[in-house]
Formats: structure tokens, C-alpha cells, sequence
């Protein structure tokens, strides 16, 4: 995955749905998503976690203080939780 520059910015309100789905999972999903939608835009040919580490990373960066990040998150809820646990979120 590519770093992508900062830019000079911050926001009240971030909303993503990133990739989520490992690429274990992906090899098992279901035909009527897997032939329909892009590889890209369901897994991160990982472990499924690369954009929410990305977030973790540069959030701070990228909020506003009191701003508000909404992302979706897949079943691996409890381990996303840990991953942005220092960062006060809600999950």
C-alpha cells in the first residue's frame, strides 16, 4: 500500500468504508459479491486491517480536535476496538 501524502487540512467529519475482508476470507466469498465487486474495494490482500492501521496512524493528523471518524468495520470488530483504543473511539 502507498503512502499518500498529508495535506495541510483538517476535518470535522471523516466517513470511509475501506477495505475489510482478509484475503482469506475473500477466497471463500460468495460469487454474487466476489464476480461483482472489485478486488480493491472489498479486501487489502492482507489481513484485512491495512486501512484501519492507516487511519490509527494519521487521525490525528486529519481530525479536528472533537471531530468525528465513522468507518465500517467487518467481523473482526474486537480487534479493530484495540487498534484504535488509544485513540478514544467508540466502536
Amino acid at each position: 500500500m502507498t503512502e499518500i501524502p498529508l495535506i495541510d487540512l483538517r476535518f470535522d467529519i471523516i466517513v470511509s468504508n475501506p477495505p475489510y475482508i482478509s484475503l482469506t476470507e475473500y477466497q471463500s466469498i460468495q460469487p454474487e459479491i466476489h464476480d461483482f465487486e472489485p478486488d480493491f474495494a472489498l479486501t487489502d490482500e492482507h489481513d484485512g486491517l491495512d486501512y484501519y492501521r492507516r487511519f490509527f496512524k494519521y487521525l490525528s493528523q486529519l481530525l479536528k480536535q472533537n471531530g468525528n471518524f465513522f468507518i465500517e468495520i467487518g467481523l473482526a470488530r474486537w480487534i479493530i476496538s484495540l487498534i484504535f483504543s488509544e485513540k478514544q473511539v467508540i466502536i
